[in-house]
């Protein structure tokens, strides 16, 4: 190198050096600093500050988090000297005290009978500081702008704990320390899984427990839609879509389908999924309808409104007779099967017709059993019966006993007479002692003749104690009756008949064979009258009891009509 490049070298150096040497003079002037470097560490952060050398320098620094309020002064820990630089060293104490973020995007994939489990990384979350330098020298104080460090110590591993518990909660120990997936193996389908999982970093601070259902996937459930009666697909089908062990409910799924009616559902339509696949088949049918027509069998007139019975295609139903007033159901179909729309039944009637027949006391008018009613159909045979009636004997009969049912309501009556047992006494009218009982069965109102009777010893008397030849007891009757006007009496107190007495002896044939006694042996010339305008008859009659000579030994006939409230009678006698 020649001498001349040389000086030109040196006289650059000096030129260089004098200008550096200005500028250190300028930045003397003024307290010049700087962040020289900065180092983060788990447990600290340490800041190495360049200021301008020059003397009597003061360099300062304030530390604070972000929850407290007031900045403290941090120890210097180092101060180094250069040509034209100092540098002062601290070390801010910026613990990771913040706990990490947990792992995200949790997904679960099953292969066979394994279950394989992915997650995206925890993120630490550092914890955060701010700080400022503060320089003083002779001239002047310089404050810089507040700086923030964030201190993070870094993802350590995790804890995580796989079962069948909704509930549990991982714990603080590292038992996985990579990000790779974790595999279950051996899965029972019946049971649910969770996993439950951490994160925790070097500053040993732990995340909120996260806990995942790992969904088992289901074949989920499958709707059809049927006709019952065809087994066709009437509309289209459904799915519910899910992970083993979730509740499902498929009411909601029902469908209302025009012209159609559910009427059975095949399949469990609530309950959990399962792994195989769940079929549910809603049955529909038809609707239909029958209308219902009554109709009288004769005539083939409606006799009622129709009635209407819904259903569907392929029900059974049955139908009741409808009871109408007067007619009797007699055919039409009353139960089958069901057909598509609308059907029509028709049933028919025969009219009614009543038998009524009424058992009734002649005398009393009162019935002594009840109505007994019997109901034929029209044109119907029928016959009615007498009924045997204990104390009583049937005496005549109303109205039809048998014959053909028409559409009136018929009436037959049966008429009876209550059987009355006479009591007859032959009393001594002296003694008043009884000669002989005597009894006869007769039906009240029928009008019955008493006869004296021949006792020895003894004559009819025609006179008692009331002049009668005859009396009612009346001890056993509460009244007499007219049964005691056809009995003998006579104007007198003698015991015997007069026997030229004409009037008395026709008084008393009078009375003894009344207005309407024909003589049966008087026939053709009955009505013939003699010259004195006298009925032969009666003459007839007169002269035959005339020639039996009334007297003591005649034998007396008395009409009574039977009355079952007047049973006792007394003809006295008296001896001989």
């Amino acid at each position: 190198m020649s001498k001349r490049i040389k000086l030109k070298m040196i006289a650059c150096t000096a030129v260089f050096v004098v200008c550096i040497m200005i500028i250190f003079l300028q930045m003397s002037n003024s307290a010049s600093m700087k962040v020289k470097e900065k180092q983060t560490h788990a447990e600290s952060t340490k800041v190495e500050i360049e200021t301008s050398s020059f003397e009597n320098s003061d360099v300062k620094l304030y530390q604070k988090t972000e929850e407290e309020t007031e900045f403290t002064e941090v120890e210097q820990k180092e101060e180094k000297d250069s040509l034209f630089k100092k540098t002062n060293t601290f070390e801010l104490e910026t613990k990771d005290e913040s706990a990490p973020n947990n792992v995200s995007n949790i997904k679960s994939v099953v292969a066979e009978d394994y279950i394989i489990i992915s997650f995206a990384p925890a993120k630490d979350n550092a914890t955060l500081y701010e700080y400022y330098i503060e320089g003083t020298n002779e001239n002047e104080t310089t404050k810089t702008e507040t700086v923030k460090i964030s201190s993070d110590s870094g993802i350590k591993g995790y804890n995580y704990i796989i079962d069948n518990q909704k509930e549990t909660k991982a714990g603080t120990t590292i038992n996985k320390t990579d990000d790779e997936p974790i595999l279950i193996s051996d899965i029972n389908w019946s049971n649910d899984y969770y996993i439950h999982i951490r994160a925790i970093d070097n500053s040993g601070n732990c995340s909120n427990n996260t806990t995942y259902k790992i969904n088992l996937p289901s074949n989920g459930v499958k709707l059809q839609y049927l006709d019952a009666n065809s087994n066709n697909i009437i509309s289209p089908e459904e799915t519910i879509i899910g992970s083993v062990n979730e509740e499902y409910n498929a009411n909601e799924y029902n469908k209302n389908l025009e012209g159609y009616k559910l009427i059975n559902v095949e399949g469990e339509t609530s309950g959990k999924l399962k792994k195989e696949r769940i079929n549910i088949k809603y049955k529909y049918a038809k609707l239909a309808s029958i209308e219902i027509k009554y109709i009288d069998k004769i005539t083939g007139e409606e006799i009622a409104n129709k009635t209407t019975i819904e259903g569907y295609e392929g029900k059974e139903f049955e139908i009741n007779a409808k009871n109408i007033n007067g007619y009797k159901y007699e055919t039409g179909e009353v139960s089958g099967i069901m057909k598509a729309g609308n059907q029509e039944i028709t049933l028919y009637y025969n009219k009614l017709g009543n038998i009524i027949t009424s058992y009734i006391d002649e005398n009393s008018g009162e019935k002594i059993i009840p109505d007994f009613c019997q109901t034929y159909t029209y044109n119907q045979e029928f016959k009615t019966n007498s009924k045997e009636i204990p104390g009583y004997q049937l005496s005549k009969v109303e109205g039809r006993e048998e014959g053909t049912i028409t559409d009136e309501e018929e009436k037959i009556i049966y008429y009876y007479k209550k059987i009355v047992q006479v009591d007859i006494k032959h009393v001594d009218i002296n003694t008043k002692e009884v000669i002989e009982n005597e009894t006869i069965e007769a039906l009240e109102g029928d009008k019955i003749k008493i006869h004296a009777k021949e006792f020895d010893g003894y004559i009819q008397t025609t006179q008692n104690e009331k002049n009668t030849a005859i009396e009612v007891n009346e001890e056993n009757a509460s009244t007499k009756t007219s049964n005691q006007s056809n009995v003998s009496t006579k104007d007198n107190n003698e015991n015997t008949l007069k026997e030229d007495d004409e009037k008395y002896t026709n008084n008393i044939i009078d009375e003894i064979l009344g207005d309407e006694y024909e003589s049966p042996e008087i026939e053709e010339d009955a009505n013939e009258k003699n010259e004195n305008g006298e009925k032969m008859k009666d003459k007839n009659i007169k002269e035959e009891i005339t020639n039996n000579s009334i007297n003591e030994n005649i034998k007396q006939e008395y009409d009574i009509v039977v009355d079952s409230k007047e049973t006792e009678y007394i003809i006295y006698y008296k001896k001989k």
